[in-house]
């Protein structure tokens, strides 16, 4: 049974590996390992997201209030994982556990 990446989601949080808001994302673009989108994203977002970080992988999964619960972040429908150690065992378990 694959591990759940919840897990590791307070973390993150402590480990200060998350980007928050387009801005930040733009900016810090080099720094990402992945970006997480949430499932209630609009598809004209979906699509701009894919475009600018092209080359970059990025996952859909949840939704904003379960991003809300996990990192307290309220409405945010991006998050990036910065460049870690923590972001690659994220990233891995996020691919290997089924969606909700």
């Amino acid at each position: 049974m694959p591990k759940q990446p919840e897990r590791l989601f307070p973390f993150a949080s402590r480990a200060r590996i998350l980007v928050v808001g387009r801005e930040n994302l733009a900016r810090l673009r080099k720094t990402l390992h992945f970006v997480l989108i949430t499932n209630d994203i609009s598809d004209n977002s979906r699509r701009e997201i894919h475009s600018d970080y092209a080359g970059i992988p990025i996952v859909q999964r949840y939704s904003s209030e379960q991003l809300a619960g996990f990192f307290g972040f309220r409405n945010c429908k991006v998050i990036g994982f910065r460049k870690s150690d923590l972001a690659v065992s994220i990233l891995r378990e996020l691919k290997n556990s089924s969606p909700e």
